[in-house]
């Protein structure tokens, strides 16, 4: 679920002498990095850690309506049958259990899923009217053919009339 992004180098000792580690200046880096407050909320068991934006974002079209990640996380709470244990909003950002990223990401797939077949049905439809459209425009036109064909002969015997009675004049 984590995705390191970059790689986080830490200086055994300022003099550069190899074997010899300062732990002073160890874990002053890897407080400075905060490292240790993400070691300490890992073992806490929140595995998954998005901030406030992205999470908002990614999540807030499942339930609609929300107009703060405070609400969307109580609503999303709720509509998955969750205690409060499973997030934790942080300053910046939410903390979650990897089990209830998990729940998330599935609920995600299942809207994007919805959301698919909603318009594969909506893209059927359209094709069948167009089609029907087609068919009718056709059936249209070989009716119309049909009665102007018909027409052109009673027109043509008409005139053969015509010209027969004013030959014999």
């Amino acid at each position: 679920m984590t995705t390191p992004r970059y790689v986080r180098c830490v200086k055994p000792n300022h003099e550069k002498l190899s074997g010899h580690f300062d732990s002073k200046e160890i874990l002053r880096q890897l407080r400075y990095a905060g490292m240790m407050e993400a070691i300490r909320i890992r073992q806490q068991g929140y595995a998954l850690r998005e901030p406030h934006s992205v999470m908002y974002k990614q999540f807030a079209r499942l339930v609609p309506g929300c107009a703060s990640l405070p609400d969307l996380v109580e609503k999303l709470s709720r509509m998955l049958n969750v205690d409060a244990r499973e997030w934790q909003m942080g300053v910046s950002k939410v903390f979650m259990r990897k089990s209830m990223a998990e729940k998330l990401a599935r609920l995600l797939e299942l809207r994007v899923k919805f959301g698919a077949h909603t318009i594969q049905r909506a893209w059927t439809r359209l094709r069948r009217h167009r089609a029907a459209v087609r068919l009718q425009a056709t059936i249209r036109k070989y009716q119309t053919r049909r009665r102007f064909l018909a027409f052109v002969r009673r027109l043509s015997a008409a005139q053969a009339m015509c010209r027969m009675r004013n030959a014999r004049r």
